[in-house]
């Protein structure tokens, strides 16, 4: 069985080598400006995203906050821009988990899966972020365990092999009927949704990708369709598809209900 692992590495074996844009990113309009303070009720769930030409100009302050092991990891990346990606992502991570903790005091762990959660006593707000090329994604709540994806439109790798070895046969063959001209949105809409939805199980490699099927076709809402073994787990969870433009597709999931606010971190105005 294909696992998450040979996935995520085709994946970065197809990832595009393009250098950071200096220009500032137009938000799609879903994305409003946050007024502090920032304050997330039991039943809420907050989506941010963040964009990486907008945030150069912190990234001293953002690669401040970063602790040893984060900075380490970030200066192995070989391309500057990898660095530059990396710090933006956990810096804003943990700006973002300061000021809804009201604290910079928390420290970060990973179970056995390598989900990262907040240790005691702060682990009641869960947390999940995702970053590829310009674009990160942050999603926090307290309802329940939550997941995000973001990833950007690529499509020689949106083949329909890769679609028959990674996703379900309902999914790949889903996808085989679909026009050339839909078939790449549509390929990352599958994917984004189903990384999404394994990083909020926290449970890893031991969560077959063939074991459930998401909606992907375009238009369509981003929806769980089944899940093996668990008949009820479709109208249990909650599944976003998130505008980040046209050139990504993303996708936050999280079981249970709660009202969403999705916010853009930075100070473009657009």
């Amino acid at each position: 069985m294909a696992n998450r692992r040979a996935a995520r590495l085709v994946v970065e074996q197809h990832r595009t080598r393009d250098e950071v844009t200096d220009m500032p990113w137009p938000f799609p309009a879903i994305w409003k400006s946050a007024t502090p303070p920032i304050i997330l009720a039991e039943n809420e769930v907050h989506l941010w995203l963040a964009a990486v030409p907008d945030c150069l100009q912190d990234l001293k302050t953002l690669r401040e906050v970063l602790d040893a092991d984060e900075r380490e990891r970030a200066a192995r990346f070989h391309f500057e821009r990898d660095r530059e990606r990396y710090a933006v992502a956990r810096g804003v991570l943990r700006l973002l988990l300061g000021a809804y903790l009201g604290t910079s005091e928390f420290a970060l762990t990973t179970n056995k899966f390598g989900k990262p959660f907040l240790q005691p006593p702060h682990d009641t707000l869960h947390f999940n972020v995702s970053h590829s090329r310009d674009l990160a994604l942050f999603g926090f709540t307290r309802v329940s365990e939550i997941g995000v994806d973001v990833e950007s439109i690529r499509p020689d790798f949106a083949t329909q092999e890769i679609a028959n070895r990674f996703f379900a046969p309902d999914e790949a063959a889903t996808l085989a009927q679909l026009g050339e001209g839909e078939r790449s949105g549509a390929f990352f809409n599958c994917w984004t949704r189903k990384e999404a939805y394994i990083k909020a199980r926290g449970i890893g490699l031991s969560l077959g990708l063939s074991t459930f099927a998401v909606t992907l076709k375009p238009g369509e809402a981003a929806a769980l369709i089944r899940v093996d073994n668990d008949a009820d787990a479709p109208t249990r969870w909650t599944m976003l598809n998130l505008d980040a433009g046209a050139d990504y597709r993303a996708a936050a999931t999280w079981e249970g209900g709660g009202n969403v606010s999705c916010f853009r971190w930075g100070r473009n105005p657009s």
